[in-house]
């Protein structure tokens, strides 16, 4: 890892800090690593978290595409069971209903 440039150290509020951190990573990164063993696990947790969760929905999407194409694969057997249910149920105006 290249050093920071000096100019890091000038920014406003998080420079020094973040140019300390950055000189201890180019050159000495086991050190580095044990001195922000801490930090970096939290934030590999966190990063984890989200790369769990953008997963988890989008294999909630598929299912749900699935599930959508099944029952849009049988949408005329459906509509007519609805439709029957609905003159079951309201008698007459019950097509109006599904309508």
């Amino acid at each position: 890892m290249p050093p920071p440039k000096a100019e890091v150290a000038d920014w406003p509020i998080v420079g020094k800090p973040i140019y300390a951190a950055w000189q201890m990573l180019s050159t000495n990164i086991e050190t580095a690593i044990q001195t922000y063993r801490d930090k970096l696990l939290l934030v590999g947790d966190k990063f984890l978290g989200i790369i769990k969760s953008v997963g988890s929905s989008f294999f909630i999407l598929i299912i749900s595409v699935i599930i959508s194409g099944i029952l849009l694969a049988g949408s005329d057997k459906s509509e007519t069971s609805v439709k029957n249910f609905a003159t079951r149920l309201a008698g007459k105006t019950g097509n109006e209903f599904v309508k």
